[in-house]
């Protein structure tokens, strides 16, 4: 996976060197600059969230990581509510849209993942109705029976 990784560019080589020495301002900076902002702090935040669960981590360093976690998942939401306000259908596409690097996995599985709890409940609630309704979601059909 990491040839894939690097094929993503330096800048994303950098943003996940930085996110594995837990230097946040590093991070940041890398991750501004990156294709798919939403996505990769979701999956700075569910590294960092697993990572605080591992056996033999102090406890200074677990704190740590959960509030670094809460900072790029904060980052997240502020993005997609951008994103939303600018074009919701788009937004929804980019949630919705498979990565050729995490498996086919989409940033609503990597919220799922990673316990981002906040971005599941103020950004995925469209993109989780049309997960569970599909076709049958009442404001896609073409009958005409909804405004």
């Amino acid at each position: 996976w990491w040839f894939e990784a690097s094929a993503l560019g330096p800048n994303f080589d950098l943003f996940l060197w930085s996110i594995l020495m837990m230097r946040q301002d590093m991070a940041l900076l890398m991750w501004a600059s990156l294709d798919v902002p939403v996505r990769s702090s979701l999956l700075a935040a569910a590294l960092y969230r697993k990572w605080s669960l591992l056996p033999n981590i102090k406890p200074h360093v677990q704190t740590g990581m959960r509030e670094l976690a809460v900072v790029f998942e904060t980052v997240a939401v502020d993005v997609q509510l951008i994103a939303v306000r600018h074009d919701t259908n788009a937004a929804l596409v980019a949630l919705e849209r498979k990565s050729r690097l995490w498996k086919g996995q989409t940033a609503v599985d990597l919220a799922l993942m990673g316990q981002s709890d906040t971005f599941l409940e103020k950004c995925c609630s469209n993109a989780l109705d049309y997960r569970w309704s599909g076709d049958l979601h009442p404001y896609n059909q073409s009958l005409g029976l909804y405004p």
